[in-house]
């Protein structure tokens, strides 16, 4: 688990004190914890736009997480992101949130809970490699992730390779 530095602390998920966004739930008597994911994305990646209808959903599934669109590069990123439907956009042209977070591909997720890396990865694995692709995906990480942080537990697999487009550095 890697720790953000405080002066970044407030752009991925926490400031220097509690967080009170809750996880799964209210706690009695304690600040709870705010999960951030952070969604990496290019208006030109076409992986990354394949992924767009997933991430509206899982965006509606997990209203407790707080989601995070960051784009990576200076195309037109308020209409991509109308017409792609996210609700919120984030401009990362320099990189500096992508090599913060150690995001290299779009599309990338990566979740912070309190500051702290809990997953890095894929959305799923309907792309398992550069140009082989399924229908229907056999593993659904980031919702596992999503599942796991919201009950509570240790991330079961907290990093995969996403497949999709560089990042530039």
């Amino acid at each position: 688990m890697r720790l953000l530095p405080v002066a970044l602390a407030a752009l991925v998920g926490c400031s220097t004190g509690p967080c009170f966004a809750p996880v799964g739930g209210a706690t009695q008597g304690k600040a709870a914890s705010k999960a951030v994911c952070h969604l990496f994305v290019m208006t030109d990646c076409p992986i990354a736009n394949q992924f767009a209808p997933e991430i509206g959903r899982i965006i509606g599934a997990y209203p407790q997480i707080e989601f995070r669109i960051v784009y990576e590069d200076g195309g037109d990123v308020d209409r991509h992101a109308r017409e792609y439907g996210f609700p919120s956009a984030l401009r990362d042209e320099d990189h500096a949130l992508a090599r913060l977070l150690g995001a290299t591909t779009t599309p990338e997720a990566i979740v912070t809970v309190d500051g702290a890396v809990r997953y890095r990865g894929r959305i799923d694995d309907r792309y398992y490699d550069l140009g082989k692709w399924r229908f229907q995906p056999t593993t659904r990480d980031l919702r596992d992730a999503l599942e796991d942080i919201l009950g509570g537990r240790h991330v079961r697999v907290a990093e995969t390779r996403a497949v999709g487009c560089s990042i530039p550095e």
